[in-house]
């Protein structure tokens, strides 16, 4: 739910191509932005992504379902650096096969989008509940909005011609044969997705759940070995 296993040739060429100029634009910002950063952090951004690698490239269970760790970056980096560690880990692995190397620039989106949205969470419900629940809850917020990113990336590939493919070739001979036979296409398309998601729910509401246990458990393992990678106010570490 954080990342699109799809190879290269199957998304238009239009949708990879603004999801790389997006990502880049992101990453330049970023980085100028955190230049200065102490070098503590920037060893943690390298430590923490390598545990994100390692973490997406092992298949857990027969669907091929992994961890991301993505929230847990967002919740101890900031959605910033976190966001820098989802394109360095989505590179690595669109070179080893895990997903093509022009949809890069998306899964960086899709991941990065995860974490910022987690980190965010996170602040605002540590300062209210203990940290196991704050970083479990921020947790399953980054999915669900890495998930809503991620549908509508597949939704919008389903939708777009595409004369490459049989899908979208379908598609396009509508659009070709006038607006009512286009719209049915379009709505054709829409229910296959809408079947789609209904049908993976129970997996996706299995993988949020072991990712929210995964990320509240090391918050509160670090909240008593090392609180000072948290940042949050002793009243609020689990004890």
């Amino acid at each position: 739910m954080t990342h699109l296993h799809i190879p290269d040739g199957v998304l238009p060429w239009w949708l990879w191509a603004s999801g790389l100029a997006a990502a880049a634009l992101l990453l330049a910002l970023i980085s100028r932005r955190h230049r200065h950063d102490r070098r503590d952090r920037l060893a943690l951004l390298g430590a923490f992504s390598a545990l994100m690698l390692a973490a997406m490239a092992l298949p857990l269970g027969p669907l091929g379902y992994h961890l991301s760790l993505a929230p847990l970056l967002g919740i101890l980096l900031g959605g910033g650096l976190a966001f820098v560690g989802a394109c360095v880990v989505n590179v690595i692995l669109a070179l080893f096969g895990h997903g093509g190397i022009t949809v890069v620039g998306l899964n960086a989106l899709v991941t990065g989008a995860s974490a910022a949205l987690a980190g965010a969470a996170y602040r605002i419900l540590a300062r209210r509940a203990r940290l196991f629940t704050a970083a479990s809850l921020a947790t399953v917020v980054g999915l669900c909005g890495a998930l809503v990113l991620w549908l509508a990336v597949v939704g919008v590939a389903g939708l777009a011609p595409n004369p490459g493919h049989e899908g979208h070739e379908h598609l396009a001979g509508a659009v070709a044969q006038g607006a009512d036979a286009a719209a049915a296409a379009a709505g054709e398309a829409r229910t296959r997705l809408a079947r789609f998601a209904l049908l993976s729910l129970p997996f996706w509401l299995a993988g949020m759940a072991a990712e929210a246990l995964v990320c509240g458990g090391v918050v509160s393992f670090l909240s008593k070995v090392s609180p000072a990678l948290l940042g949050t106010p002793p009243a609020r570490r689990d004890s």
